[in-house]
């Protein structure tokens, strides 16, 4: 078994929470002790992480990182963490586009247009 510990900041910056990967019998396990982590849901840090996002690590070794890149190529990890952001992207831009069109809708209705 092979295990990687990352230190980041919470939400507000203001505590640190810790992230441990694992891999065993080809099994990859990430956990983190943040309130949402400790109920097994989705949390910021986890995500950013299996990501390839560390910036809010605090003083990430590359090598950890590399490391945990590569164990999340070799799992079902990859494709979700892909998908989901290529998700996240699709929601930011229908939210963008419905802020324009309640603008505009707000224009019409004043009788603006």
């Amino acid at each position: 078994m092979s295990g990687l510990a990352f230190v980041v900041k919470s939400s507000d910056g203001t505590g640190v929470y810790n992230v441990t990967a694992s891999q065993a019998s080809g099994s990859l396990r990430i956990t983190c002790d943040c309130p949402a982590g400790s109920f097994g849901t989705h949390c910021r840090h986890r995500f950013e992480l299996v990501s390839g996002d560390a910036r809010h690590c605090i003083d990430p070794s590359p090598a950890s990182i590399e490391q945990l890149a590569a164990m999340v190529a070799l799992s079902p990890l990859r494709g979700l963490v892909a998908e989901i952001g290529d998700l996240d992207r699709q929601v930011e831009e229908i939210k963008r586009r419905l802020k324009a069109l309640k603008k505009t809708t707000a224009r019409v209705m004043a009788g603006a247009d």
